[in-house]
């Protein structure tokens, strides 16, 4: 129950901290370009950008206007998987992006996604449910097992 309760503790958190961008308060689905409308994973990055992860993709929101990022075939700096579960920005301003088949960091500058979830990373693509950064800057990912 601990890890539960501390989640809901951090999304209400993340809910209740001010939008840098804005002082308004606005609703954000569909049809004001969200992928959809269902939120897996919500964050503020240290550029004041909202970050909404889905079922169907990534989602930046600037206080105007939502940019969308989903996979795109034959694409390898794309997003690999648009189920999004979890979300987190390190101290060097990576996204890092826990999605359902494995993890990615999206380095703004660029844009591009890397896909972690390769075999030279030994990480296994399965399903990302939790991503921490201690202060170091060592990364601790859960996947869980079976």
């Amino acid at each position: 129950m601990k890890p539960i309760h501390f989640f809901v503790t951090v999304v209400y958190l993340l809910m209740a901290m001010p939008v840098h961008a804005q002082e308004r308060m606005e609703s954000l689905g569909v049809a004001e370009g969200m992928s959809q409308g269902f939120v897996t994973s919500i964050i503020q990055d240290s550029r004041g950008y909202m970050w909404f992860g889905t079922y169907d993709g990534l989602n930046r929101f600037d206080g105007y206007t939502v940019r969308r990022f989903t996979t795109r075939p034959f694409d390898p700096w794309s997003l690999q998987c648009s189920f999004i579960t979890q979300l987190y920005e390190d101290n060097r301003q990576l996204l890092w992006v826990g999605t359902h088949q494995g993890l990615q960091v999206f380095d703004p500058l660029t844009e591009r996604f890397y896909n972690l979830s390769l075999t030279e990373h030994n990480l296994p693509a399965n399903q990302v449910t939790g991503i921490v950064i201690d202060q170091k800057g060592d990364v601790f990912v859960h996947i869980p097992s079976g």
